[in-house]
């Protein structure tokens, strides 16, 4: 299996219906308690496409799920109920390494007292926009700017050792 490149059709994609799922073992134990391994840190999605209205829509789907080979490739896919990494707290990421500033891109889940992150490693060309101070930060190689990697999502900040993880924040298209 390889990932390749390609996005299904938003106009696909739009009316897909999503779930997450983990794999939990739960053991009754002789006392009646519960003992509950978690298999899984991170979910499984699954994604249903029962929403294919035009012919068109429905040959363009043909043409994709044979290009894919079915399963065989990953391939990007807009969840339009959840594709922005903006989360409630606005932090881009985690600083990772040494040297420059660098970031992972994230997204933070919270419920109650509960939270578990999901790390973007896939993001799309054009449609994530860091910002410093809520001020947009320009993608280039001068100071003061970033470089992003869209196939780690990590985020760089270009000659520029000042920057401070708490005013970084990111959004997405």
């Amino acid at each position: 299996m390889s990932f390749i490149d390609a996005r299904m059709p938003d106009d696909i994609s739009y009316g897909l219906q999503s779930t997450a799922g983990y794999k939990t073992d739960v053991i009754v134990l002789a006392s009646g308690h519960e003992q509950r391994n978690i298999l899984w840190d991170d979910a499984r999605r699954r994604y249903d496409l029962a929403y294919v209205r035009t012919q068109t829509q429905a040959d363009t789907l043909a043409q994709f799920f044979h290009s894919m080979k079915g399963r065989a490739h990953s391939f990007r896919l807009k969840d339009p109920t959840d594709y922005s990494a903006t989360t409630s707290n606005g932090i881009l990421g985690t600083g990772v390494g040494t040297g420059l500033p660098t970031y992972q891109l994230n997204k933070t889940y919270t419920s109650g007292s509960e939270t578990t992150t999901r790390t973007i490693t896939r993001p799309v060309s054009g449609e994530v926009t860091v910002y410093r101070a809520a001020s947009p930060v320009t993608i280039g190689s001068g100071a003061g700017q970033i470089a992003i990697s869209y196939s780690t999502g990590v985020v760089t900040f270009v000659a520029d050792a000042s920057s401070n993880a708490s005013a970084i924040t990111v959004g997405a298209t």
